[in-house]
């Protein structure tokens, strides 16, 4: 695996390129034209190493880099430069420095929250150790460790560092905590540019697992409770956070190269989820226990601190006066709960990600949400909404995915057609007649499903949806696909459960469709105009009223998957395999087949073949 890519802007013009070979990767970077920056890390397991390589390069495009051929002059895997980066492996209980450090490094307010994280561990064995464990002493080794890094740090990078990325492991071992830094950016907001290439396992809590919770540490995971593993991460990230800020006062760190203002970012998961610290301009540093102030709310139960996400379920009533107390809260989950006190308290929420409310009694539709600043997601599905087209929202709402599914809604509403950045509506089980023709408006529109209305056509559509790629249209009550060409980019048709005769020649249009399902219908033609669609590989026409194979299916030479069962076929053509080559799955279960003809045989690709009431004996005779 070898990619290389390049940024460009008003402001720079960079390449960045990564070469896996066997257990590890080399990662190349810098300005365009100059040889750049060479770092390489290696795994004990291949496959992890290509996974943490996968991941490096997802980030990069998402990050607006292009890929594009390497210049001839590229030597990323020149040997000479392998030598020159090294990974550094520091055990926290093997690093006893000889350093002057603080009396005390654990706080009273680590205590308290230790308290707290405690008392939500499920395991009583464990529970009982953490209670125990010296957590001072844990401290110290921490301190250590990370002293003796910056000591390396000080003496190996002479240029100035914007962001000190620090991260808990969970690629490849989950129980060390990793260093990087970036050179290229002090922005939080845009940090890590490169990626983290340097990765260096700083802290590692191996021993404190061996010796204190007397298990394996690379079995960790398997052996706590998801729950309680979170928690337990939770604790000794906060403790490490902790110390590394007391680490700042030592003369060794001061004496690093940094820009101004420089940051220290946390990630539990990965670098996207990495949040500040230490910022060296604030006044204040931020509070690392915050949960001991939500603790004290009545919503603290629901709440999963790993993910920043309240989960309510079931519940008769929920007050929801104090949510602002979670500021930095990303999801909001609620569902079955009859009466939701102070709703509006939602709008303080400045960091929200997602909001769900399912199966809730809303007197009137909570407009306010529309214009959470940070709001990616909405769902508001099976709450008797009663929608009023006065709502207005602002030009500024970053919304992407709406789902107002189950609403016994009979229009699209007015506010929908505002949302400027809206990818994905979701409007199924609702009562809408038609599929309005001012969609198309909605430029950054990729998936729609108006699934269980009552649709009838979409000849009425003048308009051309010229970005989705899904359209979902199940279990209305289509007599025609005409209109269908006004979607000249659809990867996916799903039209089952409608009223469907034929299937309208104007699929030969959509040039990009893989994926056809007309379960469901009472398709009994199809149409053959000589046209292949080649980008096809999955067809469904199960459950249709077919007596013989149309001929238009040879159209689709590329089909991996093809669905011809609950029809009324009596018998297959003797030819008709030889135009399936890549064919893997075949559904004929519930037909009044008596035999299959030998041209079956010839299908070496395929896997699966659905046979059910089909005469066995005529069968094997072939």
């Amino acid at each position: 695996m070898k990619h290389y890519l390049t940024f460009q802007d008003d402001k720079s013009d960079k390449f960045w390129q990564i070469e896996v070979s066997e257990n590890s990767f080399i990662v190349t970077y810098g300005k365009t034209g100059t040889s750049g920056q060479t770092q390489i890390k290696t795994f004990d397991d291949k496959e992890i190493c290509l996974k943490e390589a996968k991941k490096l390069l997802s980030e990069k495009l998402k990050k607006g880099y292009v890929e594009t051929d390497p210049p001839i002059s590229s030597t990323s895997s020149d040997s000479s430069k392998k030598k020159n980066s090294t990974s550094t492996e520091t055990s926290v209980s093997q690093t006893k420095s000889k350093i002057d450090k603080p009396a005390s490094l654990t706080s009273e307010t680590f205590h308290q929250f230790l308290k707290v994280r405690i008392q939500d561990i499920s395991s009583s064995k464990y529970s009982k150790i953490l209670k125990n464990t010296d957590w001072e002493n844990l401290a110290g080794d921490i301190f250590d460790s990370v002293y003796k890094y910056w000591e390396e740090l000080n003496q190996k990078e002479k240029s100035p560092i914007g962001i000190f990325d620090i991260r808990w492991d969970d690629a490849s071992t989950d129980y060390c905590i990793e260093f990087d830094y970036d050179l290229e950016s002090n922005d939080p907001k845009n940090s890590m540019e490169e990626g983290a290439i340097r990765n260096v396992p700083v802290v590692d809590f191996s021993n404190f697992i061996k010796n204190q919770l007397k298990q394996k540490p690379e079995k960790i995971r398997e052996v706590l409770e998801d729950e309680d593993f979170s928690l337990i991460k939770d604790i000794l990230c906060k403790l490490t956070q902790e110390v590394i800020i007391q680490t700042l006062k030592a003369e060794v760190f001061k004496q690093i190269p940094k820009q101004q203002p420089y940051f220290l970012m946390f990630s539990y998961y990965h670098d996207e989820d990495a949040s500040v610290f230490f910022d060296s301009n604030a006044k204040e540093q931020k509070n690392l226990y915050s949960i001991l102030k939500i603790s004290k709310s009545s919503l603290f139960k629901y709440f999963l601190s790993g993910e920043q996400s309240l989960i309510i379920s079931n519940v008769s009533e929920i007050d929801l006066t104090d949510i602002n107390l979670f500021e930095n809260l990303k999801n909001f989950n609620i569902s079955n709960c009859e009466n939701i006190i102070s709703l509006q308290s939602l709008s303080e929420l400045k960091n929200i990600q997602s909001i769900s409310i399912k199966g809730a009694k809303l007197s009137e539709f909570p407009d306010f949400l529309l214009n959470l600043p940070s709001l990616k997601s909405l769902y508001l599905t099976n709450s008797n909404l009663s929608i009023e087209n006065k709502i207005s929202i602002f030009n500024s709402s970053q919304l992407e995915l709406l789902c107002l599914n189950a609403n016994s809604l009979t229009t699209i509403p007015e506010f929908v057609f505002q949302l400027p950045q809206l990818k994905k509506l979701l409007f199924m089980d609702n009562q809408l007649t038609e599929l309005p023709d001012r969609l198309a408006d909605l430029k950054f529109l990729r998936n729609l499903n108006l699934s269980g209305n009552k649709i009838t056509q979409i000849s009425n559509l003048t308009k051309e949806f010229s970005e989705i790629i899904e359209l979902g249209l199940f279990d209305n009550r289509l007599t025609s696909l005409d209109g269908i060409c006004r979607f000249p980019k659809l990867n996916e048709l799903l039209i089952w459960g409608n009223e469907l005769e034929t299937i309208s020649p104007e699929i030969f249009n959509l040039k990009n469709l893989t994926r056809i399902d007309t379960t469901k219908n009472k398709i009994s033609s199809f149409p053959n105009i000589g046209i292949t669609l080649e980008s096809v590989t999955n067809l469904s026409l199960s459950n249709n009223q077919l007596t013989q194979i149309p001929e238009g299916l040879t159209q689709f030479p590329n089909l991996k998957s093809l669905g011809l069962d609950d029809n009324l076929l009596k018998e297959l053509p003797d030819d008709l395999f030889k135009n399936f080559q890549k064919l893997e799955t075949l559904a004929l279960s519930n037909n009044r087949l008596s035999n299959l003809p030998k041209s079956i045989s010839q299908l070496e690709s395929l896997k699966n073949i659905y046979l059910k009431i089909i005469s066995l004996f005529k069968f094997l005779r072939f």
